[in-house]
């Protein structure tokens, strides 16, 4: 005679092993867990007030003293990110964080080093930074400094989707789970990515495609923060962001990158919580 006993827990026991074996081989996920609609009050974004960007940031041409367009994306920049997260602003590297498709813009062309060295007064190639608009939103930085917004600008993506962001180098010390938020609509009404934007994870030894879609993307020239939760992602990994302006002729981009460490509890909400209502990128592991 079967002893049910028995069997409920060798049931149970095959149950909690499945589990296991799941959490084991927790494949990367992106989750879109929320967007802060027109932040900047008064025409000031006060990140600070907020909490964002405690981890890390990245802002083009923050408070620029005059207006300047075509300039490269690390001029005037205001810039922390922690050791596990790496940009690449020599446009001549393969790791170059940002885009090349655009073409050429600006430069000395006098000297041939302005080619590969990237600091000085280089070529411009591709997305470019652009800022000293006294239309565009004010920021408060994580660290309690205020100054002019900037953007940086692709326009390889006026009504076309592009990779405008090829690389953020995820190293050493990942953590298991991040946020990435994007800023945009801080620049009265240029620059924005109404038709996509999207951010991405991607690998150089494993085959990902993990991305999200924002649909109804508004644009009132009110700064907005889209919040992405990244987990499971690793040494060697790296982030992607695509646009598309969804307009002919104009030309799409961000006003600022910034990177925190969620509680445990915002994870679960991430994962648990918009689970069915985002799509969930899928990592295939060899």
């Amino acid at each position: 005679m079967i002893n049910m006993k028995r069997l409920q827990n060798l049931a149970l026991s095959v149950l909690v092993l499945a589990c296991l074996t799941v959490l084991q081989t927790a494949q990367a996920t992106i989750v879109h867990t929320g967007t802060d609609y027109d932040v900047a009050a008064g025409g000031l974004a006060d990140f600070q007030a907020l909490g964002y960007g405690q981890t890390g940031y990245y802002f083009p041409q923050f408070d620029a003293g005059s207006s300047v367009t075509e300039r490269p994306t690390w001029e005037n920049m205001a810039f922390s990110m922690p050791s596990w997260i790496s940009f690449q602003f020599d446009i001549s590297q393969a790791d170059r964080t940002f885009s090349p498709d655009a073409g050429y813009f600006s430069g000395d062309v006098d000297d041939v080093m302005d080619l590969v060295e990237p600091f000085g007064d280089p070529i411009v190639w591709g997305v470019y930074s652009e800022g000293g608009d006294t239309a565009w939103d004010d920021f408060k930085l994580p660290s309690g400094v205020t100054g002019l917004s900037g953007s940086v600008v692709d326009e390889a993506a006026a009504n076309n989707s592009n990779n405008s962001v090829n690389r953020i180098q995820l190293g050493a010390g990942t953590p298991s789970a991040f946020f990435l938020r994007i800023v945009v609509d801080n620049t009265n009404g240029e620059h924005d990515p109404i038709g996509r934007l999207r951010a991405r994870g991607d690998s150089d030894v494993r085959v990902l495609d993990e991305d999200v879609d924002l649909q109804g993307i508004t644009v009132n020239g009110n700064t907005d923060i889209y919040t992405f939760l990244y987990t499971d992602y690793q040494d060697g990994d790296f982030i992607k962001i695509q646009l598309n302006s969804g307009v002919p002729g104009e030309y799409p981009g961000f006003g600022g990158l910034m990177v925190d460490i969620p509680e445990p509890s915002s994870i679960a909400f991430g994962l648990l919580g918009l689970a069915g209502i985002v799509r969930f990128g899928r990592r295939r592991r060899s």
